[in-house]
Order: C-alpha cells, then structure tokens, then sequence
C-alpha cells in the first residue's frame, strides 16, 4: 500500500473483521499462563473492535500519509477468474476470504485475565512508526 495507491475491494467491502495485534497476543497468553484458573478453556483474543475490510484499508493508508483508490471487483465474476487463470497469486478462497465477517467477542479472557487489546487505529501508527525506524518504509 505503501507503494501503490490502488486497492482492490471484493464485493463491498463490508466484512467484519478484526485484526490482532503481535503483542497483545503475546501479552494475553503471558497472562493467561499467570492465571492457572483460566488454563484448560478456549479463549478469542481479537482485536479491540471489528472493522469493515473496506475501513481497514482505509486507517492503514491514513496512518502512512497516502491516499488510496479503490477498484471495486465483483465478488462471483473476480471469484471465478481467480480460479481458471494458471499461476494466479491468488486462491479464490483467498477472494472469498475477504468478504467473510470475522468478529468475535473476548469479554471470557477480559474476565479471566484481563485481556484488553489496544484499537487498531493505535496499533498500526505504532507499527508504522516502527517500520519507518528501521528503514523498512519511507
């Protein structure tokens, strides 16, 4: 994206989603090793909140500055093209992928052990400013 000021959106761009950051990862199952009374459940350690794919896109170009263009493909036809065209990099479960909602609560791990992610918003600025500091992005 950094690159490229155009992005292609399957379907509207209405999919739930929620991106988890590394270390809010790592922080939960610190803790949850800590907490011997939560060991042996399931827990969901999303994100802070679900976003559409389409916002998801659009709060990583606002926190590298760019301005992104969407190239809206329909979902059946781009599906369909995805899967008859040799060598293509994507798969159209991949496509497909993309417009599934994928949000899921955490309120068991914020009980159990205190589990509280930081907004995507406050993470990719973070994580930008990282790879900006080790040259890896202007």
């Amino acid at each position: 994206m950094n690159k490229h000021s155009l992005f292609p959106i399957f379907g509207d761009g209405s999919a739930l989603i929620q991106p988890v950051y590394y270390k809010d990862v790592a922080n939960a199952l610190f803790a949850l090793i800590e907490n011997e009374q939560c060991w042996g459940k399931a827990y969901n350690i999303p994100g802070k909140a679900p976003i559409t794919y389409r916002r998801f896109i659009e709060i990583i170009s606002e926190a590298l500055g760019k301005r992104v263009r969407f190239i809206r493909l329909p979902l059946r036809p781009t599906v369909y093209a995805v899967s008859i065209i040799p060598n293509f990099p994507l798969k159209a479960e991949q496509v497909l992928r993309t417009t599934e909602d994928r949000a899921f609560d955490y309120k068991d791990a914020q009980e159990c052990f205190g589990y509280n992610p930081m907004s995507f918003e406050e993470r990719i600025k973070l994580e930008i400013k990282e790879l900006r500091k080790e040259g890896y992005i202007p």
